[in-house]
């Protein structure tokens, strides 16, 4: 197994929930943005989800203007999408005439551009490590962040693949939404550090089995 570090980074409001079921909800504020733009710039690959990607529809890009002037760097997109719901209209795809995607997938379309490399999905252990193994051979050897959606980082964080979590609590709140942040009790939460960033607050969690 190559050994990266995979991360988890998520926003909350400040009720606890993770937006509105089935929309884009924006909780980050723009200082927020910005450092998680900051994290991309010295990445290896950045995951999504299937829910994500339809939902949100990201580019998974490194934007200019939340980086310090110099080179900038773009993590490679990792999309976790068993029902081959990748297609052309989605923004992640805009890129690529020259980049790499790995579409982790047991239903890609053949008809996706050359530069999307397929990873059929079998058990998540595995699947990852042919993936730490791919961007090694790719040159990157910075760490993988999980960016979503909840389900897929909650599996990740069981099998022992997220070690480590970024959580951003903005001041919203959305009373109306069921989509709560919960996880499981078989992991421990350890705070590694708070910092206040705008109007909401960044904690960094160690996470170890029980």
């Amino acid at each position: 197994m190559t050994k990266r570090l995979w991360f988890g980074n998520l926003a909350r409001s400040l009720d606890n929930k993770m937006g509105e079921e089935g929309k884009r909800t924006k909780i980050s504020n723009q200082q927020d943005f910005g450092v998680v733009h900051q994290f991309r710039n010295h990445l290896a690959g950045i995951v999504i989800g299937s829910n994500t990607l339809v939902i949100d529809n990201p580019s998974l890009r490194t934007k200019r203007e939340y980086v310090d002037a110099g080179t900038i760097s773009h993590p490679i997109p990792i999309i976790f999408d068993r029902r081959g719901r990748l297609n052309a209209s989605h923004r992640v795809l805009k890129y690529l005439e020259t980049e790499t995607l790995i579409h982790v997938s047991n239903n890609s379309s053949p008809t996706l551009p050359d530069t999307v490399e397929v990873i059929n999905f079998t058990s998540l252990t595995e699947t990852v490590d042919r993936i730490n193994q791919r961007l090694t051979e790719l040159g990157r050897s910075g760490p993988v962040m999980v960016e979503g959606g909840r389900t897929l980082l909650k599996v990740m964080i069981e099998m022992d693949i997220v070690k480590k979590v970024r959580i951003f609590t903005s001041d919203v709140v959305y009373p109306k939404s069921d989509l709560r942040l919960l996880f499981q009790a078989s992991h421990s939460f350890h705070l590694l550090s708070t910092s206040q960033i705008a109007n909401g607050v960044e904690q960094i969690f160690l996470i170890r089995p029980v």
